[in-house]
């Protein structure tokens, strides 16, 4: 789905899940202010103390006294004989269910004649991953998908194209604001080695699928001149051709406090989609589950929280479900965000619980739900902050500790997000409900939460 102006028609009557599913499309901008780099390092830093004084709750797996949040409010344990399933962990065998009552999580598939994870990456030697390409980021107060895979990796290091195909070496800036928000590309011919703007120099190779592979923050002085005859001549290289080396970063991505040396892999399908590059390239080793640090209730398209009575919110109205989750990979302290996020609502009587909406995946990140400006949507499939008790919490997407807020009731991946979309809670009867929550990253690993909710509209 691309990001497009909200229609005119009428908002849905609110009577049955249509409501829910066939929604118009909005598109909200949030609170967060830009500041400045100074009091953002500040900012940055002390949400490093707060996150790592909390480090022993937050890696604790859930227990029977709720589950972690970075705010310390615990969330209710789950029913005593739980109906929400219980996935594999271990990435040996991803995806694997146990005994359950949902699927396994499926797996995707490639948008092309490419096997998934079939190809090498770009780079020899070790690396981390340091975002993903569906991290939400907000640099200097812009709300935007990253659209690309950082892979982390020493200054110097020689980058390789994995695919052949018509190469052009471009220089380029980042127009991005606020107000009006939009976040874009500028680019020029790079003319020769000597002119060069630090960090900002890119190759793109055009396959013969028609999907365009972006190299990022190439060192211009060691681009190879065949490399640059070839870009003014419109000329193919071959797979595995080197482009260049990764020039020297400024700055670190906390809680790493190395500097953040990394390429930036962007690949654009024919029609302009953003394509998950992980997905394309051969697996990583992955043994970490992501953790869902808390689940939420607010009215839509507001910050709030429903107060809770005994860890039970009360809810009434059109209420959107906001969750905290975060994922990292071993040997990496680098914060990503989840790969795929599915949801059910169960409605809870006595010991007996009722589906009432079914499993749906929210998300899954083969592609990004936009094409052109990143911006769009952005807003709606995560959530820029939430206030909980009179205290914010917000999605960090910049210099880190990074941290992810979704909204989980904006939409899904086969319908579509809109910010206006929300559980419509008065299509259900008064009562106690269980909202279910499975998080997965791209090795298969989950993890699963559960939250109960009243509703009170009459």
């Amino acid at each position: 789905m691309t990001g497009t102006a909200p229609p005119t028609s009428p908002r849905p009557a609110e009577s049955g899940w249509y409501n829910t599913k066939l929604c118009d499309m909005y598109t909200v901008v949030g609170m967060v202010v830009a500041v400045g780099r100074g009091t953002r390092y500040a900012l940055a830093a002390a949400l490093l103390a707060l996150l790592t004084a909390l480090s022993p709750v937050l890696a604790a797996p859930p227990t029977a006294g709720g589950l972690a949040t970075p705010t310390g409010i615990p969330l209710p344990p789950p029913p005593a004989a739980p109906i929400a399933p219980t996935l594999s962990k271990a990435s040996t065998a991803p995806n694997a269910p146990t005994a359950s009552t949902a699927p396994a999580l499926p797996q995707a598939t490639a948008s092309s004649t490419i096997p998934v994870g079939s190809l090498p990456w770009p780079v020899h030697g070790p690396f981390a991953i340091g975002a993903h390409f569906h991290d939400f980021q907000n640099y200097s107060g812009v709300p935007y998908f990253h659209g690309g895979t950082d892979v982390r990796t020493q200054a110097g290091s020689v980058v390789y194209t994995p695919v052949a195909g018509r190469v052009t070496v471009s220089k380029y800036r980042i127009d991005a604001a606020r107000v009006p928000l939009h976040f874009q590309y500028q680019r020029w011919p790079f003319a020769d080695r000597a002119d060069t703007d630090a960090r900002y120099v890119e190759a793109a190779v055009t396959d013969d699928q028609g999907r365009t592979w972006m190299f990022r923050h190439l060192d211009g002085k060691s681009i190879p001149s065949d490399l640059l005859r070839r870009s003014r001549a419109g000329e193919p290289i071959p797979a595995g051709e080197p482009l260049g080396t990764i020039v020297a970063w400024h700055q670190p991505v906390l809680p790493e406090t190395a500097t953040y040396h990394h390429l930036h892999l962007e690949v654009l399908a024919s029609d302009g989609t953003y394509l998950n590059p992980a997905r394309l390239m051969a697996p990583l080793p992955d043994t970490d589950p992501p953790v869902i640090h808390g689940i939420w209730f607010v009215r839509n398209e507001e910050e709030t929280t429903f107060p809770a009575t005994d860890g039970r919110p009360r809810v009434s109205g059109d209420v959107d479900v906001v969750a905290a989750i975060t994922d990292r990979m071993p040997n990496s302290r680098y914060i990503l965000s989840p790969y795929l996020v599915r949801t059910r609502l169960m409605a809870l009587s006595g010991s007996d619980a009722r589906e009432i909406l079914p499993w749906t995946e929210v998300v899954r990140f083969d592609r990004l739900p936009v094409t052109g400006d990143r911006t769009q949507l952005a807003t709606v499939v995560y959530k820029e902050r939430l206030r909980i008790d009179g205290k914010p919490l917000l999605s960090n997407g910049e210099m880190g500790p990074r941290f992810f807020l979704l909204t989980l009731t904006n939409g899904d991946r086969r319908a579509g997000y809109a910010a206006r979309r929300s559980l419509p809670t008065r299509s259900l009867r008064d009562g106690i409900y269980r909202f279910d929550l499975e998080a997965a990253d791209l090795a298969g690993n989950v993890a699963s939460a559960s939250q109960e909710f009243e509703v009170r509209n009459r």
